[in-house]
């Protein structure tokens, strides 16, 4: 069966996103309630409109997919010049309302180890996410339940 997928938004990141994706098959959709997966990203100043970043274009990406009432998060990319100034809370945020608007009871977080992303090993269990698996290469899968997450964005503005 044909996964389906929507973006919006500036269409640099996406459309590298969407050419991997429908590489692997998906199929893009204009309609988020027809998606399986929703991609979110955002960009500083123009998104966010929040001065504290200043202006560093694109910042993160992220692409999830719905089954049932568990989302798999199974791309988060961001840009190291923004780490631990809470743009990573904000979209953590923003995505576990969203998830829960959809129905979702669980969030799945995957960590797959590369070269550069030691520093992010234990990026899911900062959010309260707890570990359910582990594997020989150091891979991980993480497990939220959505009505437990508390929150962590005080000071960001997200608009849509």
């Amino acid at each position: 069966m044909t996964k389906a997928f929507v973006f919006a938004g500036n269409d640099t990141v996406g459309n590298m996103v969407a050419d991997r994706l429908c590489g692997a098959g998906w199929q893009r959709v204009g309609d988020a309630g027809a998606a399986d997966a929703v991609l979110t990203y955002f960009t500083t100043q123009t998104a966010l409109e929040d001065a504290y970043f200043g202006d560093n274009g694109i910042v993160t990406v992220t692409a999830g997919e719905q089954e049932g009432e568990t989302l798999h998060l199974r791309l988060w990319l961001m840009s190291c010049r923004v780490l631990k100034r809470g743009m990573e809370d904000a979209m953590m945020d923003i995505m576990v309302a969203n998830a829960a608007a959809r129905g979702v009871k669980t969030i799945r977080g995957y960590y797959y180890p590369t070269v550069k992303n030691a520093m992010v090993r234990d990026f899911y269990a900062s959010f309260g996410f707890e570990k359910v698996e582990e594997t020989a290469d150091g891979s991980t899968t993480w497990q939220l339940d959505v009505a437990a997450y508390q929150p962590k964005h005080p000071h960001m503005k997200i608009e849509r």
